[in-house]
């Protein structure tokens, strides 16, 4: 066998003290880069509500002051959005997954965009990859052309929505096709109560039993 394809040992993992420091110093240097470089004020995470959100708040709740991050949940307690807002700088994480429900790899074929170089493999969770140069190599071009991939889609959709029906999709948390069809296609306002009466008229609604019946034809006994 070509002993330049075995795997070599990147990192002695039993020299690391503190695993916590470098997860610390890698989300550090993640949150350095998008607030000094990047210059984007919304970042789309697919699937941030059930996966990636619970990452990102923690390591957010880490490195910023309590009221410098805030989030939105729905009421799975998932999350809807991240923000970190700090002076007059403000950054959200949305979740690109609640304005287009469906996994990224049919997100890319639906758009016709080049997806995932393979399947997610659960060797690249476990903190051996960094012993396996291999694995590390196809974990680090995985995780590039997914972030890449989704890049694309949302570009896509950004171009096509503001085209189409002049919406921004970074303004969307959860509503597109309300907002398209409230812009393009609503001809009349959505009358709003005044609180006062909204109050007033929620006081009139009540709770009652209901009551299921199935109809059926009577059957009759004659007794001879």
């Amino acid at each position: 066998m070509n002993n330049s394809l075995q795997p070599t040992k990147l990192v002695d993992l039993n020299n690391i003290q503190n695993l916590n420091n470098i997860q610390n110093d890698l989300w550090s240097k993640f949150f350095d880069f998008i607030i000094f470089n990047c210059n984007k004020e919304v970042n789309f995470v697919h699937n941030l509500g059930s996966f990636d959100g619970f990452f990102i708040y923690k390591a957010l709740s880490n490195r910023f002051k309590a009221d410098e991050v805030t989030c939105l949940i729905d009421n799975h307690n998932k999350f809807i959005q991240i923000t970190l807002e700090i002076d007059k700088l403000k950054i959200t994480f949305k979740d690109s997954y609640r304005i287009y429900p469906v996994s990224l790899s049919e997100l890319c074929n639906i758009l016709y965009i080049p997806g995932k170089i393979c399947s997610y493999k659960p060797e690249f969770h476990e903190i051996s990859l960094f012993e396996n140069s291999l694995l590390l190599q196809e974990f680090k071009e995985y995780s590039l052309q997914d972030s890449k991939c989704l890049y694309d889609c949302i570009y896509k959709l950004q171009e096509l929505y503001l085209t189409e029906y002049n919406v921004d999709i970074t303004t969307i948390l959860s509503t597109l096709s309300m907002k398209i069809f409230r812009q393009k296609f609503l001809k009349v306002n959505i009358p709003i109560l005044k609180r006062f009466d909204d109050s007033f008229i929620r006081n009139s609604y009540f709770g009652g039993a209901t009551y299921y019946y199935q109809l059926k034809k009577p059957i009759f006994i004659i007794m001879m």
